[in-house]
């Protein structure tokens, strides 16, 4: 068992390769099965893929936020979601990585409030 956060376990045959983990925090992907609460495991990679889901940040955000990744034939990339939120790629963004994996929170925070004291 790998034990996750002071509290969380994950069985070692699981084997997931990951960087961070993060709560998702809002609504904007769960048309991508990501609902409010789960943990979100995160890797960094030197590239990413159209249609990835990436965890990205901005100098002036207090949390990151999850979005789809989608690289135009130009090569610019822009962060979106379902619900139209679109984010353009810009010298104050960064890829903090790609989630490879996401699962309830067994400790069941959910609240929005919790989340946020998450990164308080």
């Amino acid at each position: 068992m790998k034990t996750l956060c002071n509290s969380i376990s994950i069985p070692a045959e699981w084997n997931i390769d990951f960087d961070l983990i993060i709560p998702a925090i809002g609504d904007s992907m769960i048309e991508y099965g990501i609902t409010p609460g789960m943990l979100l495991f995160i890797k960094e990679y030197e590239q990413y893929e159209n249609g990835d889901i990436v965890a990205i940040i901005c100098k002036n955000w207090v949390n990151p936020v999850i979005k789809k990744l989608k690289i135009l034939s130009s090569g610019e990339m822009i962060f979106y979601s379902v619900k139209g939120h679109i984010i353009e790629k810009h010298k104050d963004i960064k890829i903090i990585g790609k989630v490879v994996f996401k699962m309830d929170d067994p400790g069941g925070n959910n609240s929005f409030e919790e989340q946020l004291d998450f990164w308080n």
